[in-house]
């Protein structure tokens, strides 16, 4: 093998989340020190907000990954003087240590908590040394089978597998006689009343603590050989395809040629539901037979599709966040951007086909209710469809809009506020206060009735549109994008010189 083609993968592949390994890092480092040194009650939740937020150091090397896909540098990859497999190991040994902030964000809540005399010296040790390593190996095993599944297949394709993993079972038991299914419901509804003190008698015996961390080593041991092999053959299929969404030889687009004489906005609208359909007809066959089982099925399949068909009429108008999420990935929204049109008219196009393409959607959701025994009735009709056009044009601002930097300070507020209204009130009143708000909010939208979806839709419409501006304006593709102010200054002194 070709050791120095390897270590060469692997380096780059960490040298890409070195930023973001080095943040979260410090983070974990000053999360620590403040479970040392301040109050417990405020290390605790300090402990707590850090090891939720220790899960987006698995993001990176999937968001990374899903970038050479889309922008075709795995098919440089292809021909490098390596064996795939050995690629494969080298690029997700990469990302295990991309993930390794984990272990150090983990271990400021067990400090704290020793520190207020919630756990004892025997379960702190067992815990700081167990937990943050054991969550760091069964991350990586996780992030190792996206990494795997999203080289092999296209993840927007594979939406319907972990519902149909997780109902399956159900299905399987209604196709079972009424006395089987109830031998069965007797044999394993009550397994953990009749062993649960056996069971917890073992766990802490050696034996048990034994066998709970050979289950934890061999299944990232056991994924990584086998997603190596998932990830290679991922490599040997892939064939990149520019052509995107729509392929090169297609005939012109001559509905949003003859729209634009009406204006831009209709033209984009236009462009955006065509993509829609044509990148979702799958998905709208697929809806299409859920709609029927809805009609004509079983109450076990009814079941399984009423969830289907939720999901599937959400996606409709959500396909065009896909659509700019793709875009924003492959450097299409320089073209959009270079339009010789306002950036407002742009996003009023966009914001027109998510309108349109939320009535059919709200349309089979309100269908879908109705099995479960929620009347079609005008309000209900018109809250659905609002609160599918907010969220959905939510997300196609946040898309543009939102950057790391805004997104630590909006999130910063609510973090600060809660942390500060615990450490002011105490943990059981501060419970006691979200329980009254979500039921003081709850009795609000009952008596709001329809107004309050539609007027948090139209705020979403009217505050939106600016930001999705200002993200098209902002846009840069590639190196420009994460360019930092003083090297894009440098850049242009220096243009400048050899302008000279």
């Amino acid at each position: 093998m070709n050791w120095r083609a390897f270590w060469a993968i692997f380096r780059r592949e960490v040298a890409r989340g070195r930023r973001r390994m080095e943040v979260l890092g410090a983070l974990g480092v000053g999360a620590t020190v403040c479970a040392i040194f301040a109050p417990m009650l405020i290390g605790a939740i300090v402990g707590g907000v850090v090891m939720v937020i220790s899960l987006f150091a698995m993001l990176a090397p999937l968001g990374d990954l899903r970038s050479d896909k889309m922008l075709g540098t795995l098919e440089f990859d292809r021909i490098l003087p390596i064996s795939h497999k050995a690629m494969a190991t080298a690029r997700l040994l990469g990302a295990a240590v991309r993930a390794s902030p984990i272990i150090p964000m983990c271990v400021p809540l067990f400090i704290a908590l020793y520190r207020g005399k919630e756990i004892e010296l025997t379960a702190f040790i067992a815990l700081v040394v167990s937990v943050p390593i054991g969550a760091w190996m069964m991350g990586c095993a996780f992030l190792w089978l996206l990494m795997a599944i999203n080289v092999r297949w296209n993840l927007r394709h594979l939406w319907w597998v972990p519902m149909t993993i997780g109902y399956s079972p159900t299905l399987l038991k209604s196709l079972l006689p009424a006395r089987t299914k109830a031998a069965i419901t007797e044999r394993f509804g009550t397994f953990i009343e009749r062993n649960g003190d056996q069971l917890a008698t073992f766990a802490i015996s050696p034996l048990g603590i034994a066998s709970m961390a050979f289950v934890v080593v061999a299944t990232p041991a056991a994924m990584l050989y086998g997603m190596v092999a998932l990830f290679a053959s991922g490599i040997d299929r892939y064939t990149y395809d520019a052509s995107a969404a729509v392929p090169m030889g297609a005939k012109p687009p001559k509905r949003e040629l003859a729209a634009i004489g009406r204006g831009p906005s209709l033209a984009v609208t236009r462009y955006c539901i065509r993509l829609a359909a044509e990148q979702s007809w799958r998905r709208l066959i697929i809806l299409a037979v859920c709609v029927a089982v809805l009609l004509i099925g079983t109450v076990e399949l009814k079941g399984y599709a009423t969830f289907y068909v939720r999901a599937l009429a959400a996606m409709i108008p959500g396909g065009i966040a896909i659509q700019l999420s793709t875009a924003r990935v492959r450097g299409d929204l320089e073209g959009i951007k270079q339009l010789p049109h306002p950036a407002i008219s742009i996003g009023i196009g966009y914001l027109l086909g998510i309108v349109l393409l939320a009535t059919p959607g709200a349309a089979v959701w309100v269908l879908a209710r109705s099995v479960t025994g929620i009347p079609a009735t005008v309000p209900n009709v018109l809250s659905l469809w609002a609160w599918m056009v907010a969220w959905s044009w939510m997300a196609c601002v946040m898309m543009l809009w939102l950057t790391t930097r805004r997104t630590l300070m909006i999130a910063a507020v609510p973090v600060v506020a809660l942390t500060s209204w615990v450490a002011y009130a105490g943990v059981p009143r501060f419970l006691e206060g979200i329980k009254a708000m979500a039921a003081a909010f709850g009795e609000f939208r009952v008596t709001a009735g329809a107004a309050l979806p539609l007027s948090f839709a139209l705020g979403m419409m009217v505050l939106g549109l600016p930001l999705f501006a200002q993200g098209l304006s902002e846009y840069e593709f590639g190196g420009a994008q994460k360019a930092g102010v003083w090297l894009r200054l440098l850049n242009h002194r220096r243009q400048l010189r050899l302008r000279r």
